[in-house]
């Protein structure tokens, strides 16, 4: 007697849904976990970016953080814009204009002299203009000229020098041997004053005595000699490593 093969029943012919619903699932949560890791990655690509430029922001090197880090993050009012650079040469010039301006009284009565050297930006006082003869005392009329130029090497970042010079006549009094301690006795009394009473940095300063070895006219000559008996403030070409 032949027995009849029993069909399958309807749940039979639909297990392969169970199947096919299990690769969707783990397919779905496939897709999950790797859109999770790229929220998660930019999301610490935003901190990094915000954590570097808080703790760069404030120094030189923003313009290029901000070439480096990704732009789609960065608010255009908040995109650094780098300040032009400043032609050094443009700089001596201006800060040249700006103190014969200010001293021009000065210098057309002939106590002070502007002028650009290898060295920096010089300006030569007269000693008639700041002590009396044979002394390192500053004189109380000097205290205008002076605040002037204090007022523009304010504004400058540079090391500045001291440096007395004399004429070649010897010293006749019992506070300086010779020539050498006048010279600088008078750049000591000229640093002090700059710091002290108009707030310069110690470390931007430092001074150099010449005594009669550096003179710019003949010492020949009672107008020469005048010229020769100077202090000179040098402007150093290098910014000053202590700042203002």
């Amino acid at each position: 007697m032949r027995r009849r093969r029993a069909r399958p029943g309807p749940e039979g012919r639909e297990r392969w849904l169970l199947s096919y619903a299990d690769f969707i699932t783990l397919l779905f949560a496939l897709f999950v976990v790797l859109f999770a890791s790229s929220k998660a990655d930019e999301v610490k690509e935003k901190h990094v970016a915000a954590s570097l430029r808080r703790a760069f922001g404030s120094g030189g090197v923003e313009p290029v953080l901000a070439d480096m880090l990704p732009q789609a993050d960065q608010p255009e009012a908040a995109k650094v814009v780098p300040p032009p650079a400043l032609d050094p040469a443009d700089q001596w010039r201006r800060s040249m204009q700006s103190l014969q301006k200010a001293l021009s009284t000065e210098i057309g009565e002939g106590k002070v002299e502007i002028h650009l050297d290898g060295r920096g930006l010089v300006v030569s006082l007269r000693q008639t203009a700041l002590f009396s003869g044979g002394g390192s005392d500053i004189l109380p009329g000097s205290s205008d000229v002076l605040a002037k130029i204090a007022a523009t090497l304010r504004t400058l970042p540079n090391s500045i020098q001291f440096e007395g010079h004399t004429d070649s006549l010897p010293v006749s009094n019992s506070r300086y041997r010779d020539n050498w301690e006048l010279s600088a006795g008078r750049s000591i009394a000229m640093m002090e004053r700059f710091h002290t009473q108009y707030g310069l940095a110690r470390a931007r300063l430092s001074i150099a005595g010449y005594a009669e070895t550096s003179p710019v006219a003949s010492n020949d000559t009672p107008e020469g000699r005048e010229r020769n008996r100077r202090v000179e403030m040098v402007i150093l070409n290098q910014p000053s490593p202590a700042g203002r």
